[in-house]
């Protein structure tokens, strides 16, 4: 997949999620030794949410990122957006058997690089594993930073490893 740029990359990642939908949170949590849910639970506490305020959890995926954040926040607002379809249709089913009407997530079809929502909607932003997948960081950076409410703060959970540069 490294030697993929642009639309072809973007289509390998979403066809890679949709086929692995189904068994992606058994697979992060064996591929990470478990790590992934205190990564989850320190991105949530870092993201220092207020009552009443409104997240975004990009890259969501089934979800858990975003449930989590609910269930630990039950008073803020928490959108899951991914652009893979198969993934939050997985979250969703989970969302309907899990949890009450009240506690179900808004879910949105979006792409990182163009985010569906105005300017200055959220108090904070938070992604796991996004920044790896997305075929152009500062983009993806730049258009979260645009739906963020001034002084708001992004937060991502990555592996150290990432090779990153902004």
């Amino acid at each position: 997949m490294t030697y993929l740029e642009g639309k072809e990359r973007a289509d390998y990642v979403q066809q890679m999620f949709t086929r692995i939908a189904g068994n992606y949170d058994l697979m992060n949590r064996l591929m990470t030794g478990g790590q992934d849910v205190r990564w989850r639970r320190e991105v949530i506490r870092q993201a220092n949410l207020n009552n009443g305020g409104r997240l975004l959890d990009l890259g969501t995926g089934t979800g858990d990122l975003a449930r989590d954040a609910q269930t630990q926040h039950p008073e803020v607002q928490v959108t899951a957006a991914d652009f893979t379809l198969e993934m939050m249709r997985v979250g969703k089913s989970r969302d309907l058997v899990q949890s009450t009407p009240q506690q179900q997530l808004s879910w949105s079809a979006a792409d990182a690089l163009n985010l569906p929502f105005e300017a200055e909607t959220f108090d904070a932003v938070i992604s796991g594993f996004l920044l790896r997948n997305v075929i152009d960081v500062r983009m993806s950076l730049a258009d979260q930073y645009r739906v963020l409410k001034p002084a708001a703060e992004l937060w991502c959970s990555i592996p150290r490893r990432l090779p990153i540069t902004c």
